[in-house]
C-alpha cells in the first residue's frame, strides 16, 4: 500500500480552498474504484479512525482511497468547507 499527500485548488473558489488529501493506493498499480472520504467529527475535530482507518481497510480490498482533511469552525464555515470539498473533487 502507497500513501501520497497533495494539496486540492478550486479556481473558482472564493474561499481560497487548499484541502490536504491523502491517496492510499493499493498494491498493483492499474485502474481501481476509488473512494473520496470526508470525516466526520463534528465543526471540533475531524475524527481520525473515519479517515485513515476507512482508508487502510478499504485499500487493503483493493479500493483506492482519498481521504481530505477540509477546514472547519471556527476558521471556517460554509460555503469554506464546501469549496474544500469540490476542491478535493
Amino acid at each position: 500500500m502507497q500513501v501520497e499527500t497533495f494539496v486540492g485548488s478550486l479556481e473558482s473558489g472564493t474561499t481560497c480552498p487548499t484541502p490536504t488529501i491523502e491517496a492510499w493506493l493499493p498494491a498493483g498499480g492499474g485502474r481501481r474504484p476509488g473512494l473520496v472520504i470526508f470525516p466526520g467529527g463534528g465543526y471540533g475535530h475531524l475524527a481520525e479512525h473515519e479517515g485513515k482507518g476507512y482508508a487502510e481497510y478499504f485499500a487493503a480490498a483493493g479500493i483506492a482511497c482519498f481521504v481530505v482533511r477540509y477546514r472547519l469552525a471556527p476558521e471556517a464555515r460554509h460555503p469554506a468547507m464546501l469549496e474544500d470539498a469540490l476542491a478535493a473533487v
